[in-house]
Formats: C-alpha cells, structure tokens, sequence
C-alpha cells in the first residue's frame, strides 16, 4: 500500500494516513506508515506528528537533520497548527469546561472551531488541540457528552440510524487530521502554510445518510484551515 502523498521536499513528507494503520512500528510487527514512507527513501523518516491506529488524515515527517530541528523549533514555538475533522451523536458547546479538562494530571485544551447538527443528530465538529496529550480529542469529546462515533473505548457509538430508518454499523472512528498549518514568518517556502487531506468516503456518506446538506463540508472545511489564530 502506497500512501497518498500530500507534500514532499528534502526534509519533509506530509502524507495522507489511512485509518487501521500504526503511525510507527507496534508489537504487532504489521507494516506501519513509517514503514511505507521510508520505502525506496534513503533516509529514515521521523515522525513529527502521530495518529491513533483508527484515526485518518495528514501525518508530517522529518526526513533530514535539519528537518527534524526545524519541526521541533515549529513546534516550541506554537506555530505547528492541527485540525481535526470528528463525527459524533450529540452537540457540543464551545464553553464546555471539558474541552480544557485535565487529561492523566496534565492540562489539555481543545477548541471548536465549527459545528453543524444533521435531522438525525450527527454532529460534524472542526477541533484544534491546543495541547497534544494522548486520545485528547477522543477524551474531551466523551467528557462533553457527545463521544466520537465508532469509539467504543470512550463511549462512542458502534451504530447509527439513517434518515430512511436503516441501521448502520459505523466501519471506523470518525476522526481525521483534515489540515496542518505553519506559521510562514518562521518557514518561508520551505512547508506550505496549511496542507490538507482530503475527508475521506466514509464521513460524506454518514452526513448525508444522516440528512446532512453536502455544502456543509464547505464550511466545516473552511473553518478548520483558517488561518487566523485566537
């Protein structure tokens, strides 16, 4: 499998994880994204930014001394941005106290940046970490009420009722890493300003079954690759 490549240069590869496969080698020994990429590649690529094993969407690695330097510089700096794209069954304020609860005693910050409800309640949110701890967006939705559909370990839903009263199983966990963004004072030409990953099948085909207009992904997607900070 030949993951979709989003940007390449020298010193960076931005490419487009699908979901069901490790960001990095696991004990399971299966081919991980680091795998594919380092294939027909002279150099071991680093993993700059990780995803869960059911979580899609854009994945940066270093590919270079420099590279690598350079990302955790973006990343001190608060100037490595992630957006995420998540289905859940319920709404969520953009004041919920758990979109900043602690997560493991370590503070987390997530914050909505968009959110739209279909006739049958599936929610689309746009979410920015502002911390990176571990399952964060995953956590903070359940602790909110509306955990992420196909997540049963924090309390999502397995199936979903359809407009036409059809029950559907949900066949991943519908979250994706729709765009990465660079603050371009700091990188030049050398990474774009925001990348995105295209939302995948999966998430179309629930919003509209759900009776979501298809001109909703216009303003989910906009929302999340602004490219203003607050």
């Amino acid at each position: 499998m030949d993951p979709e490549i989003l940007f390449e240069s020298a010193d960076y590869v931005i490419v487009n994880k699908p979901c069901g496969i490790a960001t990095e080698p696991d004990k399971s020994r299966a081919a991980s994204l680091r795998d594919l990429v380092a294939a027909n590649r002279k150099v071991a690529p680093h993993a700059v930014s990780r995803l869960d094993l059911g979580v899609s969407g854009a994945v940066l690695f270093a590919m270079s001394d420099r590279g690598k330097r350079e990302a955790a510089s973006l990343q001190q700096a608060g100037a490595h941005h992630r957006r995420y794209v998540a289905m859940v069954a319920a709404p969520i304020s953009a004041s919920s106290p758990a979109l900043k609860s602690d997560i493991e005693q370590r503070s987390a910050s997530t914050r909505l940046l968009f959110a739209a409800t279909a006739e049958r309640g599936v929610t689309i949110l746009g979410l920015a970490p502002e911390t990176g701890r571990m399952h964060q967006l995953r956590i903070h939705c359940s602790r909110a009420g509306a955990p992420i559909l196909g997540d049963p370990k924090y309390g999502g839903l397995r199936h979903v009722t359809s407009a036409s009263g059809a029950v559907h199983a949900l066949p991943r966990l519908f979250l994706h890493s729709y765009a990465l963004g660079f603050a371009a004072e700091l990188i030049g030409d050398r990474l774009p300003t925001w990348i995105v990953a295209p939302i995948p099948e999966p998430f179309r085909s629930l919003w509209a079954s759900s009776g979501g207009p298809e001109s909703t992904w216009v303003q989910a997607t906009s929302a999340c690759s602004e490219q203003t900070q607050q």
